[in-house]
């Protein structure tokens, strides 16, 4: 590994970061690299990091040079927050070299054109359907259910009533993880979970009515597979994103990681089933999974991202967020999702902004 040169899609971001660590670790040169708006952080991380070439589309780059530089890279890390980069992505996938991909939005508008390559070189980067990868790969014709972990995010030890009662802001304090707004606010909501199962959906396969999560306060266990017989295999390490990336990043060739082994002398494990009363968002998002229909399932993702932002900004509470979800995804409802990849990035958009219209 040594020598591998490595690009990654959005690196100032939480999962970037953590990548940056992980190349250092394997030893691997970072080739290109992009990012949004955090342009100063981008320029300084190029200096910091030797890197050869850098993108943002808020700034002056040569586009053409940095699609060259990604090319030729040997693998890819997808981990921007849109769908953007997802004709690029298709295209390194279409070379057969390595891609990891933590993008959900990505995942799911694009399965129809990226779950095939799940098998080949494509790895997923979330802990949890890392861990199913590990976990279904010798038993992928005899697995009978899949089952995902929830950390219960913050609010997992009060009521509804209680969690109205509190600001925003105390969403944001994770038990567990320390990750960005977005995705802390999905993990108080349990919408992360909904939409982890969205995505396991299309990208292993597997049948909605066998698909699960529950709730795991000590966040060891990432997720689990029943096969046929009965027999349940569970995936566990340390919370920590620094392994699930090193997989995406080498599997089959396992290295010695960042992570310590977890200590399981003084390690308890206990699971519990989700309170669907309380968690609206994943109510929903089990309803929409169990429709399958694929539509709902990214309509879903669209009307998420603007709930947070109002819930973020004051506008609505915790418990009125899946009413508005509901709002948002029946006034889009209307639509036919593209094949093609580019085409793909336009209705995204068009749809994000008539998603942005809707009130509640």
């Amino acid at each position: 590994m040594a020598s591998c040169k490595l690009s990654i899609l959005g690196i100032t971001g939480s999962i970037g970061s953590q990548t940056v660590e992980v190349a250092s670790h394997l030893g691997c040169h970072i080739k290109a690299v992009s990012a949004g708006r955090r342009i100063d952080k981008l320029v300084s991380l190029q200096k910091r990091l030797d890197i050869d070439v850098i993108y943002s589309p808020f700034g002056d780059f040569d586009r053409g040079a940095f699609e060259d530089a990604v090319l030729s890279s040997d693998m890819l890390m997808v981990a921007i927050s849109d769908i953007s980069e997802l004709p690029l992505v298709l295209e390194f996938l279409k070379t057969g070299k390595r891609v990891a991909i933590a993008t959900k939005e990505m995942i799911v508008l694009g399965h129809d054109i990226i779950a095939p390559y799940l098998w080949k070189n494509l790895y997923p980067v979330d802990s949890e359907h890392a861990t199913v990868y590990v976990l279904m790969k010798p038993y992928r014709s005899t697995t009978s259910k899949v089952i995902l972990t929830a950390s219960g995010g913050a609010f997992r030890d009060l009521s509804l009533d209680e969690i109205d009662r509190l600001s925003p802001q105390d969403a944001l304090k994770h038990p567990v993880w320390n990750m960005g707004m977005k995705i802390t606010v999905d993990s108080a909501t349990l919408a992360n979970k909904g939409i982890e199962l969205l995505e396991a959906r299309v990208l292993f396969d597997i049948p909605p009515q066998r698909l699960d999560a529950v709730i795991h306060r000590e966040v060891l266990v990432h997720a689990m597979i029943v096969l046929k017989d009965g027999f349940t295999l569970m995936g566990a390490y340390k919370p920590s994103m620094l392994l699930p990336i090193q997989f995406a990043l080498t599997y089959p060739n396992l290295r010695t990681s960042l992570v310590n082994p977890v200590d399981w002398a003084s390690a308890n494990l206990h699971f519990e089933p989700i309170p669907l009363e309380k968690y609206g968002m994943f109510k929903l998002a089990l309803d929409i999974l169990r429709s399958d229909n694929k539509t709902l399932y990214l309509l879903y993702l669209l009307a998420d991202e603007i709930v947070v932002e109002r819930y973020l900004n004051g506008k609505i509470t915790f418990s009125k967020m899946p009413l508005l979800a509901e709002k948002i995804m029946k006034s889009l409802s209307n639509t036919k999702i593209p094949t093609d990849a580019n085409e793909k990035v336009k209705w995204y958009s068009e749809m994000k902004k008539k998603a942005k219209e809707v009130s509640i």
